[in-house]
């Protein structure tokens, strides 16, 4: 999208008639740079000429600065409110060392008492039609604004990462089986054009959900990620894809609080601990699994969760009261997890999760909402972005 120009007023010369300027009504003005000429609503009338540097034309819409026009040596400043002695339409500042002529409307007051009346209201009507090209213009600023930001969100950038990041790792000479992890970052920044702490933050992401693990290089005592993980971390993309239509959508749309993913991670970690690290499917029964819950202090067991959890495809369940069981893969559990959460960081939900003032009910409406007549689409930006993620392979599931 190609933003429009802001409509600037024409020169206006009047002609038969010699501007008579008085010499003791010029001054020169030095503004330093980041500093303001005037402000817009300022009364108007006064004439800069600019002998040096250059200035930003620019309006306030919707607490966001919108350059009309820069100016330069041998532009003049202000001829609209000259002519028609209405206050500043825009606000004009210094980019960088400014000198200008100024020439107050008291001095060249005879220019303005020889326009006719007509031509008045010409330019009243002129100039209440650059207010609103510029409001209008103004606001299509602040819309591409917004477009752009959305397109390039954390969850989009995370989306390249991870494909860079394996083709990466595969690229390595053969024998290869890590890299560290500040090389990896560095080339990443450089592959995506994307400042560090933006690489940084996800990477950061990934790594304290549990998408992905580093080890500690031995000898030069840093972070190392083995070539296999990142290759495996092509699984959040999947992942993510899948949310548009597939299996995935219903364990997003679930929504999880922060309390209710660490008590199905704890779950998951527990019976990756008693299976060994295996990833077959194990079944628990609820009084068993209560008591090595109770061991963790922090976990809260809840009813509601373990029904949402099962409802979203993540566990499943067998009996009721003290004999049922819940049975899952702890692998997959604790991998589609950490993706969940993953996605919630990125996508700015997990600052809801933990806000204080939330209530308790937000899980039980996307309970209650997620029914088949009643069913939501997923996140238009988590649809937008897996319209554009490569066919892929197989999602990791409970």
């Amino acid at each position: 999208m190609v933003a429009p120009k802001a409509f600037m007023p024409p020169k206006i010369v009047m002609p038969g008639k010699r501007l008579e300027v008085k010499p003791q009504a010029n001054a020169h003005l030095k503004v330093e740079p980041g500093h303001l000429l005037f402000s817009k609503g300022d009364p108007g009338g006064d004439l800069y000429f600019i002998e040096k540097g250059t200035v930003d034309i620019y309006i306030t819409q919707k607490d966001q600065e919108i350059v009309l026009t820069e100016m330069g040596v041998g532009e003049v400043i202000g001829v609209m409110t000259l002519l028609t002695l209405e206050p500043r339409l825009a606000s004009c500042r210094a980019k960088d060392l400014v000198v200008v002529k100024k020439i107050s409307k008291a001095a060249i007051a005879n220019l303005i008492t020889v326009l006719p009346k007509w031509l008045h209201i010409v330019l009243k009507e002129f100039t209440a039609r650059i207010v609103e090209m510029n409001r209008l213009y103004s606001e299509t600023m602040v819309e591409l604004k917004k477009a752009r930001e959305s397109q390039i969100t954390p969850l989009f950038i995370a989306t390249q990462f991870v494909p860079t990041a394996s083709l990466l790792a595969v690229g390595l000479k053969e024998g290869t089986d890590s890299i560290l992890v500040a090389d990896l970052l560095a080339q990443m920044m450089m592959a995506l054009n994307q400042p560090k702490e933006v690489i940084n933050n996800i990477w950061k992401i990934f790594v304290t959900t549990g998408c992905v693990k580093m080890t500690i290089d031995p000898a030069k005592k840093q972070p190392l990620v083995a070539i296999g993980e990142l290759v495996s971390l092509t699984a959040f993309t999947d992942f993510l894809k899948d949310s548009a239509k597939g299996p995935s959508r219903k364990m997003l749309r679930a929504k999880f609080t922060s309390t209710e993913l660490k008590l199905l991670s704890t779950m998951a970690e527990i019976s990756l601990i008693s299976a060994k690290g295996s990833a077959v499917t194990v079944a628990n029964k609820v009084p068993d699994l209560l008591a090595e819950l109770a061991k963790q202090n922090i976990v809260v067991w809840d009813v509601g969760t373990i029904a949402r959890a099962v409802k979203a495809g993540l566990l499943t369940t067998k009996g009721s009261g003290d004999d049922m069981t819940i049975s899952y893969s702890p692998t997959a559990l604790s991998t589609t997890l950490g993706f969940i959460s993953a996605i919630k960081r990125l996508t700015g939900e997990a600052d809801q999760a933990s806000n204080p003032e939330a209530t308790d009910t937000e899980p039980q409406a996307a309970e209650a909402a997620d029914t088949e007549s009643q069913a939501a689409e997923a996140p238009p930006d988590l649809v937008t972005i897996s319209s554009e993620l490569p066919t892929a392979g197989s999602t990791p599931a409970a």
